[in-house]
């Protein structure tokens, strides 16, 4: 059924029943040809150079990801060291409030004639110390949570940049084998080879 559905070679247009590679209406008139001989290998030219020009386009932005990268990287670890000594600090600050209370509960204690040292307000005491004790170990894990997230964050950066960075080759590759793709095409229908 596909064969009888095709036209005969004699019906294809521009091949006198032969096949041709490149058909006469691909070509430029005869009138033209001058004007394709003298400009159609400044194209290829242009071509080759426009290949070169974006290789290293390739080159140059590998370089800039593994730059990011870094960059990245160290931001990162420089926020991990701030997130630590922001839950430093909140850790010494909870401390603090946790003796202020108990030094007010045993001025309170002995102001009202009890001994601090003994009975509820002693116990109440050690109650307050072990909740601000919790709290402010909570508030240096925080910390080290949140740095240890800036440091992965910062190694997976650096990942992506030295990634994008090893991609260069291969892009610079593929960049050249088009652009000589694309010459020897051209070359080839201006009739300079084959």
């Amino acid at each position: 059924m596909f064969e009888a559905s095709r036209p005969a070679r004699e019906e294809w247009p521009y091949c006198d029943g032969e096949f041709e590679l490149w058909p006469r209406h691909t070509r430029a008139p005869a009138a033209l040809r001058p004007l394709v001989l003298a400009f159609g290998p400044l194209g290829l030219i242009t071509g080759l150079v426009g290949t070169a020009i974006s290789a290293a386009g390739s080159a140059a932005a590998g370089q800039n990801a593994k730059a990011l990268g870094d960059f990245e990287q160290a931001q990162y670890a420089q926020d991990a060291m701030t997130d630590v000594a922001v839950g430093q600090r909140k850790m010494l600050d909870q401390q603090y409030r946790t003796k202020f209370i108990q030094s007010q509960l045993q001025a309170r204690a002995a102001g009202g004639g009890q001994n601090p040292a003994v009975g509820s307000a002693n116990i109440l005491g050690q109650q307050i110390a072990g909740r601000g004790e919790y709290n402010s170990l909570m508030d240096l894990s925080q910390g080290q949570i949140r740095a240890a997230a800036a440091t992965n964050m910062g190694s997976g950066d650096e990942y992506q940049g030295r990634l994008a960075e090893s991609m260069v080759p291969y892009q610079i590759a593929g960049t050249i084998a088009g652009g000589a793709g694309s010459f020897f095409s051209g070359a080839q229908k201006l009739g300079l080879w084959g």
